[in-house]
């Protein structure tokens, strides 16, 4: 699929006829809005869609936010919010100033991409030396998608609520695990690299955050990970 296709794919994903996915939300992602969420940080949000997951809340915070996105209707959706957030045809090619950033957001992402090793690249060229990565994405390795793998025959690309039943049109076309979000961030020219897991997946709720944090590859819904450029 060419830049113009997947421009009008993500332009119809953003809307009403689209998924047009509802804000993330989770643990991880509130401890680094948290973080960064501050006057004086410079963030970049790559494939930041109507930027409603991180944009809001660190601009509000008075930090520096500028996000990219291929989908126009996404871009227009967070423009109209009065967000810094700019139409480009490939993440790989953001137009961003090289080395001006404190941190680079990349939320719910890889799974899309064709070539997730370039977007990281990307991200990697516009950090400072010491300047964080973050990185989330889902777990294709949790336990609840192996089991239904092994004891229904049907793999899950988690993309939206038809991804069961129809897995030839689900948007996530590449799948992580922990490991595997770790390999490929250290290919990119990271050094420090450090994964998790959040959204726990498991029957007893009180069990599950503990769960995953000591074994994210099979207890955690998503893939987390930090990483500090040189």
């Amino acid at each position: 699929m060419g830049a113009d296709g997947v421009s009008a794919y993500y332009d119809r994903y953003w809307t009403d006829a689209g998924f047009q996915p509802p804000p993330n939300g989770n643990a991880f992602l509130e401890e680094q809005i948290a973080r960064f969420g501050r006057p004086g940080v410079s963030i970049a949000d790559l494939g930041c869609g109507d930027a409603r997951t991180v944009g809001d809340r660190l601009e509000s915070s008075g930090a520096s936010y500028v996000g990219v996105d291929v989908s126009p209707s996404a871009v227009e959706a967070a423009t109209s919010r009065g967000l810094d957030v700019r139409l480009i045809e490939d993440i790989a090619s953001s137009g961003l100033e090289a080395g001006s950033f404190d941190a680079v957001f990349i939320i719910e992402v890889v799974e899309h991409l064709m070539d997730p090793l370039s977007a990281v690249h990307e991200a990697r060229q516009l950090l400072r030396p010491g300047g964080s990565l973050l990185v989330t994405c889902p777990n294709a390795a949790v336990w609840i998608r192996r089991a239904e793998l092994l004891f229904l025959g049907r793999p899950n690309a988690m993309g939206d609520e038809l991804s069961r039943s129809e897995p030839w049109r689900d948007p996530h076309i590449r799948s992580f695990t922990p490991s595997t979000l770790e390999a490929m961030i250290r290919l990119a020219g990271f050094d420090h690299v450090t994964v998790g897991g959040t959204e726990p997946s498991f029957p007893v709720k009180a069990w599950g955050s503990a769960l995953a944090r000591r074994r994210p590859s099979l207890f955690a819904r998503r893939c987390t990970a930090i990483a500090v450029a040189p």
